[in-house]
C-alpha cells in the first residue's frame, strides 16, 4: 500500500483523474484487431488493464482515506477535549486558571485547525466523487467536524464573557485568600520552628511522627500557594514576597525529608544523627 506520508490530496486528485481518463481510453479500444490473416481479441486485455487501473485507484483512495481519517480523528480529539474542559463550571480561582489555559490552547490551535478542516473535507469529497467508499464510517463523520468546531468557538466566546463578568468578585476572593494564606504560612513556620522534628530532646520516632504531620500541613499550604500565586498572575497582580518564601522553602523541605529518610536507614539506634540533621535544616 502507498505510504500516507508520501501522498497529498493534490497529487492523489491528479492521479485519480489520470486513471479515470485511462479507463475511458481502455474502454474505447476496439474489441479486436486484425493483423493480416490473424484476428486478435482484446477483450481480456481490456479487462486486465481496467482492473489494474481500478486497483491503483483503490490504493490511492486507501492512502488518502487513512491520512484524512487520521487528521480528522486528531481534530475531533482536540475539539472534544477542549469542549469538555470549557463546559466545566467556573467556581473558584483554580477553575479560572484552567479555563484561561484552555482558551489559550484553543487560540493557539485556531490556525492549524482551520488549515486542516478544509483539506479533510476535500479529501472525503474526492473519495466520494470517484466512488471510493470504505466501511470505517469516517466519511459519515466528517460532516460533523465543522459543526463541532463552530460549537467550540461559541463555547470559547461564552467562557470569555463569563470571565469578564466574574472578574471583580474573583479578584476580591483572591485578595482574601492571599491574606488568609499569609497568616497560615506564618503560623506554620512559627510552629515548625518551635515544635518541628528538630526540637531538642525528641527521640527518632517522635521526630519522624512530627515530620509526617508537618509534611501533610505543608502539602496543603503548597497547594494554596500555587492557587494564590497563579491567581495573582492571572489578574496581573504582583506576587507577594511572603508567598515566595514558602516557594524557596519547598526544595529545602523536600531535602530535609530525604535526609531524614537517609538518617533513619543509617542510624543504628536512638540518639543518632537524625536530630542533628533536623536541627541543621530547620526552617527559619
Amino acid at each position: 500500500s502507498l505510504s500516507i506520508k508520501t501522498t497529498n490530496a493534490l497529487f492523489i486528485h491528479d492521479a485519480l483523474l489520470s486513471l479515470q481518463k485511462l479507463e475511458e481510453q481502455i474502454s474505447e479500444l476496439p474489441v479486436c484487431y486484425g493483423v493480416g490473416a490473424v484476428l486478435l481479441d482484446t477483450e481480456q486485455l481490456k479487462l486486465a488493464l481496467t482492473q489494474e487501473a481500478r486497483l491503483w485507484k483503490r490504493a490511492l483512495g486507501d492512502a488518502l482515506n487513512r491520512r484524512a481519517s487520521a487528521d480528522m480523528n486528531d481534530l475531533f480529539s482536540f475539539v472534544d477535549g477542549m469542549t469538555r474542559r470549557l463546559q466545566r463550571p467556573i467556581t473558584d480561582l483554580e477553575d479560572v486558571r484552567e479555563t484561561m489555559a484552555a482558551l489559550r490552547e484553543v487560540r493557539e490551535a485556531e490556525v492549524r485547525v482551520d488549515a486542516t478542516i478544509g483539506p479533510v473535507e476535500e479529501s472525503f469529497a474526492l473519495l466520494n466523487k470517484h466512488d471510493l467508499l470504505f466501511t470505517d464510517g469516517n466519511a459519515e463523520r466528517v460532516d460533523g467536524l465543522t459543526y463541532a468546531w463552530r460549537n467550540l468557538a461559541a463555547l470559547v466566546e461564552q467562557n470569555q464573557n463569563t470571565l469578564v463578568r466574574i472578574q471583580p468578585s474573583m479578584k476580591a476572593d483572591l485578595l482574601s485568600a492571599v491574606h488568609s494564606f499569609q497568616s497560615l504560612m506564618q503560623s506554620f513556620c512559627s510552629a515548625y520552628s518551635l515544635r518541628g522534628p528538630g526540637t531538642e530532646g525528641l527521640t527518632p520516632a517522635e521526630a519522624s511522627d512530627r515530620l509526617q504531620g508537618f509534611q501533610a500541613e505543608f502539602d496543603q499550604l503548597w497547594r494554596k500557594y500555587t492557587t494564590c500565586s497563579g491567581g495573582e498572575e492571572l489578574f496581573g497582580l504582583p506576587v507577594k514576597g511572603i508567598l515566595c518564601k514558602i516557594c524557596l522553602h519547598s526544595d529545602q523541605w523536600r531535602s530535609q525529608e530525604l535526609l531524614c529518610g537517609w538518617a533513619w536507614r543509617n542510624v543504628g539506634g536512638p540518639g543518632g544523627d537524625l536530630l542533628s540533621v533536623g536541627s541543621e535544616l530547620k526552617l527559619h
